[in-house]
């Protein structure tokens, strides 16, 4: 058991405290006082959604586009501590968990205490608690209209300011900076061609609303990627933070060409696929953004519905170039999922110099999922029972209405087949059952069916 029983916050300058005790009894009744406790607690770094804001982005967010080895490099495990002590006459122990500041990075922190008690016969028993530390009482959460952004065209997000209880909160400053990072080419002093980074930093200010979201929109400058942080802070001075990594520009994508010196073969280098949001409904206008590692390049996109492929869309990255978009309409077939397939073919300079021969094959390839939502096959169930008693004894009857209607439009359902389920709560807490939707046994992933082979 953790106490105080409220929320917990990370003060700038004042040590605060939560209190974890356990209890052991006997199993034929009475305490089990004078026993040996141990203690071990931990603090490790976490997440944090509000409640009814899971469409929001908080905390630190990367492009899914973006990979790297180091993904869970930002979480941080703190060294476990151990305590000891003895139980009292009524097989009672406490210990005090002291916390004090901010890290540099705000983010919530998840600590863990389990505790042991030993009896004289050396059984033991076991509890464990764990309690959450905000870094602030409110948090800010984006919205990214678009997964991608284009060079001197207005980037939109929507951003909301929460409580940890996910009410909006209106009148609170958020900070947004923007920056960009870029190349620019140049020539050094003996006139040879250099790349010099180039950044573009932005900052803009808005007002949260309790009405809803609010937009802050940005225009990059560069083509590039970019790095969004929005940030707030409280009365008290503690600040909340989130991130978005590797929001990419289209026309800045740069991607050092793998040489493969140990085979024969012409090395695949790999496309980068952004599509302009996470998941469509049918009829969407669905926009790539595909991102080249060579141009000038030819370029072949296929469409893998569970082995089904469309005729090939052409397209072209041009001279200088890096990066293109495509567009094509989302097909209720495709539900639940569909995956796109591009392929570049084009020439780069070889990497040892060849006689009458200044660039050598290149070819790339790159697929990316899209998620088509099964919302158009969701129906709304409401049960209604017309009582105000909501007390009921055993064998009573009760009138039950259920009313079907469907999820996007709540239009009225014919002819709908209902099966009703009255089942103790109490026998579903025990087993751990939870009410899964059918629609995913109807409609699974389907898996990626093209796979390429070089020879």
């Amino acid at each position: 058991m953790i106490r105080p029983p409220l929320a917990y916050y990370c003060y700038p300058t004042v040590d605060q405290y939560a209190i974890a005790s356990c209890e052991g009894k006997l199993f034929v009744g009475g305490y089990l006082n004078d026993a040996y406790v141990r203690w071990t607690v931990q603090a490790t770094t976490t997440t944090f959604t509000p409640a009814n804001q899971y469409d929001y982005m908080f905390g630190r967010a990367q492009s899914f586009c973006y990979y790297s080895s180091n993904v869970r490099k930002n979480k941080i495990s703190y060294p476990k501590k151990h305590f000891q002590g003895k139980t009292n006459s009524k097989g009672q122990h406490e210990i005090k968990i002291t916390y004090h500041g901010i890290e540099q990075e705000p983010r919530p922190i998840i600590v863990h205490t389990l505790a042991t008690i030993t009896d004289l016969n050396y059984q033991t028993q076991g509890t464990k608690a764990n309690f959450l530390i905000h870094p602030c009482t409110y948090y800010v959460g984006f919205l990214l209209v678009k997964n991608y952004g284009k060079k001197d065209e207005p980037v939109q997000t929507k951003v909301i300011v929460t409580d940890i209880d996910g009410n909006l909160i209106d009148n609170i400053l958020v900070r947004c900076e923007v920056i960009g990072y870029g190349s620019e080419k140049k020539e050094d002093q003996n006139g040879l061609t250099i790349f010099e980074e180039i950044k573009d930093e932005q900052t803009l200010t808005i007002v949260s609303s309790n009405k809803g979201a609010v937009n802050i929109d940005y225009t990059p400058k560069l083509d590039g990627r970019y790095n969004i942080t929005y940030s707030v802070k409280d009365e008290q001075g503690r600040l909340a933070m989130s991130y978005y990594e590797n929001f990419y520009v289209s026309g800045g994508y740069k991607k050092e060409i793998q040489h493969d010196k140990e085979n024969s073969f012409i090395p695949t280098d790999a496309i980068t696929i952004i599509p302009n949001a996470k998941k469509y409904q049918p009829d969407d206008l669905c926009e790539l953004l595909i991102l080249a590692p060579f141009s000038p390049a030819n370029g072949l996109l296929i469409i893998d519905c569970d082995g089904q492929v469309s005729e090939p869309i052409r397209f072209q990255i041009e001279s200088g170039k890096n990066s293109t978009t495509i567009e094509f309409k989302i097909s209720k077939d495709w539900i639940p999922n569909v995956t796109v397939h591009a392929e570049l073919a084009g020439s780069i300079p070889r990497e040892i110099e060849v006689i009458d021969s200044t660039h050598r094959p290149a070819t790339a390839i790159g697929s990316v999922s899209l998620k088509v939502s099964t919302d158009i096959y969701k129906l709304n169930v409401l049960i209604n029972t017309k009582e105000t008693n909501k007390m009921y004894t055993p064998s009573s009857i009760i009138h039950i209405d259920v009313n079907v209607t469907q999820y996007l439009d709540n239009a009225s359902v014919n002819n709908a087949e209902v099966c009703l389920i009255v089942v103790d709560e109490a026998i579903l807490s025990l087993t751990g059952h939870k009410l899964e939707s059918p629609l995913s046994e109807f409609y699974p992933n389907r898996s990626e069916n093209i796979r390429h082979h070089q020879s």
